[in-house]
């Protein structure tokens, strides 16, 4: 399995911190951060002044939004020449979503600020430190994840899977591109020197992200019509992340079983892999952002080989299981 920087996720990412930088984080809520002051005042200064107007008011205005991964499938779903090559999740995640999306405007404006920035001899002159935060990452893992993990709990390979690092936002993402599986991860410097990398353990995140792929679809296929107000709320109330909130509202609030349930997959594997004080202190995690009922869900896949395939048991078994709990709550109340 790979692990590596991208000079296109680096780029469009780049650029979308610069815009956000000079609105004071206003154009995007606290989605991006500096991990790394020295690196992104390099970036920011590149893209400051080399951005030409109609680039930075396109991003000002959403053109490339950052809603739901989009700037990660578009910029996956480029070729090495920053050509957007169309694909069924690009269009699905991204075109249908964004009306102000365009692809040929993207890709001029792009392809002109990679030219007269020189972007990609200064991608090139950071791979030294591009490779020493990899290693980082490569220790955080402590060689306990193998692809095969996803594989034998979900029955069935989604496509091939690689973990893409990148800089100036929060959070991590796992989307399916063109059955490529990618789990993405920024930089996580809890050590705050740009000289010496250190990750937090990142076991958790790498099975809740190569998760997504497979859990969004089914939440997709069996929720999507069915409301979950009930516990949305009770979520929001018990401390629900902020960044959520932009994504997930009373219309389409079945779209939180996506987070729910990958979250839950994800503390049943990691109890496999670390030791009880470990396993209590991401119960507690998961609880304080308002995820109460991990620990109940991530018992249910104790039965999940009692039914033909994953999707079988999804259906029969975590289903019911969520409309019940939904309605409990409601009970309460």
């Amino acid at each position: 399995m790979t692990i590596e920087f991208d000079k296109r996720l680096e780029l469009l990412y780049g650029l979308l911190y610069t815009v956000d930088k000079d609105l004071d984080s206003t154009l995007y809520k606290g989605l991006f951060i500096e991990e790394l002051p020295t690196y992104c005042r390099e970036m920011y200064n590149l893209c400051k002044n080399n951005m030409s107007d109609e680039l930075y008011n396109y991003i000002k205005e959403y053109g490339i939004s950052t809603d739901y991964n989009q700037p990660a499938y578009i910029a996956l779903s480029m070729d090495d020449n920053y050509n957007i090559i169309e694909n069924d999740d690009l269009k699905e995640r991204v075109i249908k979503i964004n009306s102000k999306f365009n692809k040929e405007k993207i890709e001029t404006l792009l392809k002109d600020f990679v030219l007269k920035s020189n972007y990609e001899e200064f991608y090139n002159k950071h791979k030294p430190l591009y490779d020493k935060i990899i290693e980082s990452f490569k220790e955080s893992m402590n060689n306990n994840f193998e692809g095969n993990i996803i594989l034998d709990f979900y029955g069935y390979k989604l496509g091939n899977m690689s973990i893409k690092l990148y800089n100036f936002t929060t959070g991590s993402q796992g989307i399916l591109i063109d059955n490529n599986q990618y789990y993405i991860q920024r930089v996580d410097n809890i050590g705050k020197d740009e000289n010496s990398f250190v990750f937090k353990n990142k076991i958790n995140t790498l099975f809740h992200e190569f998760s997504h792929p497979y859990i969004t679809p089914l939440v997709e296929k069996y929720f999507k019509d069915m409301n979950f107000i009930n516990l949305f709320n009770e979520t929001k109330t018990n401390g629900l992340p902020f960044a959520y909130h932009n994504s997930i509202r009373e219309d389409n609030s079945y779209i939180l079983l996506n987070e729910y349930l990958v979250r839950s997959i994800a503390y049943y594997l990691e109890s496999k892999y670390v030791d009880s004080n470990t396993l209590n202190k991401r119960l507690q995690i998961e609880n304080n952002n308002g995820f109460i009922h991990i620990e109940k869900i991530s018992k249910l896949f104790d039965d999940k080989n009692n039914y033909k395939d994953f999707e079988d048991f999804f259906k029969n078994e975590i289903v019911s299981y969520c409309v019940e709990l939904n309605n409990s709550i409601n009970m309460k109340r």
